[in-house]
């Protein structure tokens, strides 16, 4: 699925001997001001009256709230020493199931989750259904040694529950 990445971050990284400053940042799960991937929990608790699981939702994922990810680029641009690669994590471990429920609970869906079984849901949504039901493990530690980045953005369980996702989603119902 991601297969072409390998050979783009080293062409990328060896650029360094021609003398072409180069760093490669990888993000977590991108999250915030109501957007990226866990928005859709959102939209199906809303429209469905649950969330909707790729999968068991035992699987966790890494995560980056959308301005700490834009604090790093920034970071990066500015500081960041040629060839390096760093993974842009803020949380390094949430399970789907616990972002879904909480998306539900913003959403007036009282926490309620739909598991959508992976081969099903690979009929409709491909190969990005594995995607959504990796389990990630990632750390931002050398981003914050390194760079001295100190991701400050809400807890993203928070701002499914309580923050950005439920005032986007009263906004898109009205």
């Amino acid at each position: 699925m991601v297969q072409w990445r390998l050979a783009v971050v080293e062409r990328v990284l060896l650029a360094t001997r021609l003398r072409i400053r180069t760093v490669v940042i990888r993000p977590g799960m991108v999250y915030g001001r109501g957007g990226g991937i866990p928005a859709g929990f959102a939209e199906s608790a809303r429209k469905e009256g649950a969330a909707r699981v790729v999968g068991t939702g035992e699987n966790r994922w890494t995560m980056v709230h959308v301005e700490d990810l834009a604090d790093l680029y920034l970071l990066a641009l500015e500081q960041a020493p040629a060839g390096v690669l760093l993974v842009g994590v803020g949380v390094e471990s949430v399970k789907v199931r616990e972002l879904a429920a909480a998306a539900s609970r913003g959403a007036d869906a009282d926490g309620r989750i739909f598991t959508w079984p992976l081969d099903e849901a690979r009929m409709e949504l491909g190969q990005h259904a594995d995607a959504l039901a990796l389990d990630q493990q990632a750390s931002g530690t050398r981003a914050r040694k390194i760079l001295g980045w100190h991701p400050h953005g809400p807890d993203p369980l928070e701002d499914l529950e309580r923050g950005s996702y439920v005032s986007f989603a009263r906004r898109a119902v009205s």
